[in-house]
């Protein structure tokens, strides 16, 4: 092995992505385990990474424009300063292609190898090859939220970009109603962007609990661990929950590929229809009768042993 001293980690975005390369992030801390370890990310991902203890050093960038050159040059005179003597590219986009001609020519063989097809790329952030380890570090408190055992998630939002990933929150509402008349707490998860759309979910279950905008990542890991499930769209949360080892059902629509996408976790059920509105509440029912039961034998069998 090489004697790699000063390491750069590159993944800027996004949350799914974050949490997928989580096992890369561990295996590169135990291979190069005195080297100083810097990750560039975002702020959104800073005091995350912090916590995971696999990295010396964190710097952040903002997601700038093409035509920000002020910018660029600024954080260009920042990595020279580092001299980094390997790079590992998790993103591998053309803003990681600009740092990579901003990085000066004696160090810039190091910066990246290039050539990685789609399935490589798939295949560093599979499960199956670097598992997603346990997260311990990341908890959160709550203690202050009104839950009432047994709950199960519900994440009914999506970026702003991908509208055409949200299973419809008249669905998610029937399915909340369902869960409550079958004795489960419906809570509903999202960012402060998708409160109109968690409030139109609860509003057709008044014993469901929105949580929308209050719940910080550590939160989101806390919530999994103790929810008997968790039901939501293609979209980052759903990784986190998975990661934390609660049951999944993960609903896709025709825009992104389960195979490429879903969830990495032990019991993770993918529903599937294009476009997504044409998936039924009855199969998603159906679904989270399945997962939960899957759940239920594996934890027998577990005690058992």
């Amino acid at each position: 092995m090489a004697d790699y001293k000063n390491i750069l980690f590159i993944r800027l975005s996004a949350f799914g992505d974050f949490i997928l390369t989580l096992g890369v992030m561990e295996a590169v801390r135990k291979y190069h385990p005195d080297a100083k370890i810097t990750l560039l990310t975002t702020p959104l991902f800073e005091d995350l990474a912090k916590q995971s203890g696999y990295f010396d050093q964190v710097l952040t960038m903002q997601r700038y424009r093409f035509a920000e050159i002020g910018k660029w040059l600024g954080l260009r005179r920042m990595m020279r300063k580092q001299r980094f003597d390997l790079v590992y590219d998790m993103q591998q986009n053309d803003r990681t292609k600009i740092l990579r001609l901003l990085s000066p020519a004696p160090a810039r063989k190091n910066w990246y190898r290039g050539g990685a097809t789609s399935k490589q790329v798939l295949t560093i952030t599979d499960s199956r090859v670097f598992p997603i380890p346990d997260m311990p570090w990341m908890d959160g408190d709550t203690g202050a939220f009104a839950l009432k055992p047994p709950f199960v998630l519900l994440v009914p939002g999506a970026a702003p970009q991908h509208p055409l990933k949200r299973w419809p929150a008249e669905n998610y509402g029937i399915l909340a109603q369902k869960l409550a008349k079958e004795g489960f707490q419906p809570v509903i998860l999202g960012g402060p962007a998708e409160q109109e759309i968690a409030a139109e979910v609860a509003g057709h279950e008044d014993t469901a609990l929105n949580l929308c905008g209050q719940t910080s990542f550590g939160d989101i890991a806390a919530l999994a661990r103790q929810a008997l499930a968790a039901i939501g769209n293609d979209t980052g949360p759903m990784h986190l929950i998975s990661a934390a080892g609660c049951p999944v059902i993960s609903l896709f629509g025709g825009t992104s590929q389960p195979e490429q996408s879903a969830p990495n976790g032990k019991n993770v059920t993918v529903l599937r229809a294009i476009p997504i509105e044409k998936l039924p509440p009855e199969d998603v029912w159906q679904g989270f009768a399945e997962t939960i039961r899957k759940s239920a034998a594996a934890g027998a069998e577990t005690r058992s042993a």
